[in-house]
């Protein structure tokens, strides 16, 4: 459980582009998941951030982003911010302003993850609840 906790509030923050893969890796922040929606293009695999950006510029190559990505990806990348001065991309907690993992938002992370296994595996589930014969007061916290 705390390696998936890890693993699906962290995403990465770009530096310099080199260590993000574009397909593989987390790091686009529109999506629950900060990976692109859209589908892998062929003979674009590998490819990092960096390569999205204009020859000897960090600035985002709009025209490729638009060949590559749906419309929602595209403006997600254009919204992401880039660092001006050079420094190396980094892993870090989306949940936490500093990005740094604290034990408080792991605990919220995986308590969200096991409600939502408990939804999707036993949807009328809350129904039974609702049925119930106990003050309102309780339900209100359920």
């Amino acid at each position: 459980m705390s390696r998936s906790v890890l693993a699906t509030s962290c995403r990465w923050c770009i530096g310099d582009g080199w260590l993000i893969k574009v397909w593989q890796d987390p790091w686009v922040m529109d999506n629950i998941e900060f990976k692109l929606s859209t589908p892998l293009v062929d003979g674009f695999e590998e490819m990092r951030v960096y390569e999205l950006w204009l020859p000897g510029r960090k600035e985002w190559n709009v025209t490729l982003l638009q060949q590559l990505f749906c419309e929602d990806d595209g403006k997600a990348i254009l919204s992401l911010p880039l660092a001006m001065h050079e420094e190396e991309d980094r892993l870090i907690r989306h949940y936490e302003k500093k990005g740094c993992y604290l034990v408080r938002s792991g605990y919220r992370v995986a308590v969200h993850e096991v409600l939502q296994l408990e939804v999707n595996r036993d949807v009328c589930s809350w129904s039974k609840i609702w049925t119930l014969k106990i003050l309102p007061r309780v339900k209100a916290f359920m």
